[in-house]
């Protein structure tokens, strides 16, 4: 909409050379200010301060502008009064650079106040993620656990500030906390190349089973350690139990065919026996038609 009345504006004045700048300057002024009004009125509630103090500044330098404008179009005799020494052009200029320092330190106040907001909504979904997760996530050294997620709080029982005060070493079997201290030992980059199978142990001594994954992380000067850890236990059944019943299935299978073969054994045994006792050809014939069956 400004530039279309802009350049109605510019066609009507240009007649008017005495006028024409002056009302060209007034009227970028208001498009300036009327700009302003969202950079206000919109945005995140944490810059309010900041952006009507951005508002304030372009409005005040505004009205310095156009004072000054009239100063100098109602004293027809100072043709130079953007140059003279009058104390409203000591005032606006002063201002001016006074506005350009407020509004550039305004706006890094504005990238930085919304860098930090993007920062606290990117940490606050990988939060939200960690937590909902069914997997136990762990950031640790050798000797803290530093945070860990809701599934591996419910695990352990504890609190997040006693669950601090403790190693992860601490909530497994003596084998699996061997395993993560020659992990945790480690300096490379990437510290576990291959999963490792881990096994923790709850308050009230239930074995649970877990494939860990682990890699090398560094932040605030604090090395330390990316754990996940996914529970494997109902699988680790699963897979006993078909282990049984596949031992059992093959005993089975083992002791029926055994029996099959004893009585088949026997079966040509008996009718052996009466092939040597019978001295009927008939009956020998249908012996031998037995012993093909059998």
């Amino acid at each position: 909409l400004g530039i279309p009345l802009f350049l109605v504006v510019t066609y009507y004045v240009s007649i008017l050379d005495m006028v024409r700048i002056p009302v060209l300057a007034i009227f970028i002024l208001l498009i300036i200010i009327i700009g302003c009004v969202p950079l206000a009125a919109k945005g995140d509630p944490e810059t309010y301060r900041i952006r009507r103090a951005v508002f304030g500044v372009i409005l005040v330098w505004a009205i310095l502008f156009i004072a000054r404008l009239l100063v100098g179009l109602l004293n027809p005799d100072m043709q130079h009064f953007f140059y003279d020494s009058h104390p409203l052009n000591t005032v606006y200029l002063a201002f001016s650079i006074i506005a350009d320092i407020l509004i550039t330190g305004f706006f890094l106040l504005l990238n930085m106040s919304k860098a930090r907001s993007e920062l606290r909504s990117s940490e606050q979904r990988y939060r939200n993620l960690c937590e909902n997760l069914p997997d136990y996530i762990v950031v640790h050294d050798a000797g803290h656990i530093y945070y860990t997620n809701q599934p591996m709080l419910q695990l352990a029982e504890l609190s997040l500030q006693e669950i601090r005060e403790r190693s992860l070493g601490s909530f497994m079997t003596p084998a699996s906390a061997e395993a993560v201290r020659q992990i945790t030992a480690s300096d490379s980059g990437t510290v576990q190349s291959t999963p490792l199978d881990v096994d923790l142990v709850q308050k009230d001594g239930t074995i649970r089973h877990g494939i860990m994954r682990t890699i090398h992380m560094s932040g605030n000067d604090l090395p330390g350690f990316l754990s996940v850890i996914t529970d494997v236990t109902e699988l680790k059944m699963a897979e006993n139990s078909l282990g049984r019943a596949t031992t059992k299935l093959n005993l089975f299978t083992h002791l029926t065919l055994n029996d099959i073969h004893n009585a088949v054994f026997y079966l040509s045994g008996y009718i052996e026996l009466g092939k040597q006792v019978s001295k009927d050809e008939k009956m020998h014939q249908v012996i031998d038609r037995q012993m093909e069956l059998v």
